[in-house]
């Protein structure tokens, strides 16, 4: 029994070791020790046309043109990759600015947003979706009417839950006369048609998915209540940035090359022309969404050319958040914040075109 004893422990001490190694592995190589090109892992939300200038930076080779290759780990949730982020883990992220972004940077994980990823543009990529059954009979003719109802948000503490509440402060109500239920986007589409929930906040392409299935009908975008909203970050871990600054801004000048060949081919927050054309094929294979005309169709989120991150909009966000109890520390925004990578790729791509807002 105790040679078996024995044996079991061994074996849990070897599974924990090769584990470890494992993890160590998905950080990317020194500076100092790689000659070639360097690999950077980067947590991703599984199949996001939010990360389109991450994918096509990778498409159209401008990471491979400063030496550098992208290694995507997707996730469900930016939340979920905020700690190996902060651990080393990984080397940089591409997700949502929510309060679990902030409740890690205020307990001293060690995180910066050195880049803008999307924000709200005019139209909205994110838009308030009500029961085409409510909006027929009359049930819903304003914000006012959401009183009383199921409304469908992905998560608390991201984005849309932000939303929610300012679509319902415009009719005098609070997030407390409504009844949020927490399903995915994808989700959506079906529980507004078969009546689990009443109405949403969703993005695209689920918004338009939804009202094609017949179960829905948009009422107001997000640019309503919040135009130029700062939804999301690309984010680098500050072990990383201080052992490989120089690879960090060799991502930042691809992936500012991406942005600024993703806003060319925007007018009005839609991808128009060849090159619109182009991007859809790329989203098409790295989303679930197969078919490119879908994303011809539908408004997307637009980036910033210089990457600049809006704090204004940022501090509104973390200020609902401590409002609502889901940051529990003081938290400065300025200090999750290191801007320099991208001011440093900006000028040296010089003045970018008007962007197409």
């Amino acid at each position: 029994m105790r040679q078996i004893e024995h044996r079991r422990r061994l074996a849990a001490v070897l599974a924990t070791a090769v584990v470890a190694l494992s993890v160590g592995a998905c950080g990317s190589d020194s500076e100092e020790s790689s000659g070639g090109t360097q690999t950077v892992t980067m947590g991703t939300i599984r199949g996001s046309s939010a990360d389109a200038a991450v994918f096509i930076g990778m498409e159209k080779g401008f990471f491979k043109e400063e030496g550098v290759k992208i290694d995507l780990q997707p996730f469900n949730t930016g939340a979920q990759f905020v700690a190996p982020l902060g651990a080393g883990q990984l080397d940089a992220g591409s997700g949502a600015i929510s309060a679990g972004l902030f409740n890690a940077v205020a307990g001293g994980v060690g995180i910066k947003m050195v880049a803008a990823k999307s924000e709200v543009g005019k139209p909205s990529y994110t838009s308030l979706l009500v029961s085409k059954k409510h909006v027929d009979s009359g049930r819903y003719k304003d914000f006012g009417d959401l009183k009383g109802m199921k409304v469908a948000i992905p998560s608390l503490g991201i984005p849309p839950h932000l939303e929610l509440s300012m679509f319902l402060e415009k009719a005098g109500l609070t997030l407390k006369d409504v009844s949020i239920e927490q399903i995915g986007f994808a989700d959506m589409v079906p529980a507004l048609k078969n009546g689990s929930v009443d109405a949403a906040i969703a993005i695209e392409p689920s918004a338009t998915l939804a009202v094609r299935s017949g179960g829905a009908k948009k009422v107001a975008g997000s640019d309503a209540v919040f135009p130029g909203e700062q939804s999301a970050a690309i984010m680098f871990g500050d072990r990383f940035i201080s052992e490989n600054p120089k690879t960090t801004q060799k991502v930042m000048n691809g992936y500012l090359k991406a942005v600024r060949y993703y806003d060319s081919a925007q007018k009005g927050s839609r991808l128009t022309g060849e090159r619109g054309q182009e991007i859809a094929k790329i989203l098409t294979k790295y989303t679930a969404v197969k078919d490119p005309q879908l994303f011809l169709d539908t408004p997307l989120h637009v980036v910033n050319p210089d990457g600049q991150l809006k704090v204004d909009a940022i501090q509104r966000a973390v200020d609902f958040y401590r409002e609502e109890g889901l940051i529990k520390k003081d938290v400065d925004v300025d200090e999750a914040i290191d801007a320099s990578f991208a001011e440093k790729a900006a000028k040296a791509l010089g003045p970018a075109e008007e962007a197409q807002r």
